[in-house]
């Protein structure tokens, strides 16, 4: 499964003129899926968030996507750190974004008390959906408006993950943000990049 991902992802990556940025639920899931990327032929330059970054380092990674521009680099991080969420990729400095897997938040004991809670005040099923499904998406959110940053920019979002498609996922996503099923992620970017020319 991790290498299918990585496979999908560099095509991903071969396809899309410019930088693309894949963000992972966590680093666990971000490492054993960059082994099947490297194994792929990826052809641009991987740059790995790791857990110690601060600030500093997240503007050496801005620096180091705008001289990629023109190539194209990978940047790969985690869904709620700091690239994914706060940073301000301007100019259409990322022309994709993926975002592999569901950050759905593990079974704790904090977890479960605020399902109960949540359960309590709103009744049934709205435990989960407060407690879960609404903090995941929001994660998921943010890291799909990194590349949209004005009116001119576009950019390719892609959820890597057959649960969006799941009517409990679906249905707490904002009404304004479309999305279907594609068996061809490379060519689905390639068609919407060549639709983008022509349309400038």
């Amino acid at each position: 499964m991790y290498r299918r991902i990585g496979e999908e992802l560099a095509r991903l990556a071969a396809a899309v003129p410019g930088n693309v940025a894949a963000f992972f639920p966590s680093y666990d899931l971000l490492e054993r899926v960059l082994a099947g990327v490297r194994w792929s032929s990826v052809p641009k330059e991987v740059l790995v968030e790791r857990r110690t970054w601060g600030k500093a380092e997240r503007d050496l990674a801005l620096r180091w996507l705008g001289e990629h521009q023109a190539t194209g680099g990978l940047l790969v991080g985690v869904l709620g750190g700091g690239l994914s969420e706060g940073v301000d990729y301007r100019d259409n400095l990322l022309r994709a974004v993926c975002i592999v897997g569901l950050p759905l938040s593990p079974p704790t004991l904090e977890v479960a008390a605020l399902k109960e809670y949540y359960a309590q005040k709103f009744g049934g099923e709205k435990g989960y959906e407060y407690a879960v499904v609404y903090p995941a998406l929001n994660k998921v959110l943010q890291a799909a408006g990194r590349p949209i940053r004005g009116e001119t920019d576009r950019a390719v979002i892609v959820l890597m993950d057959g649960r969006y498609l799941d009517a409990r996922y679906a249905a707490a996503m904002p009404s304004d943000f479309h999305y279907r099923a594609t068996g061809d992620l490379a060519r689905e970017a390639i068609a919407f990049f060549g639709s983008a020319a022509a349309a400038t």
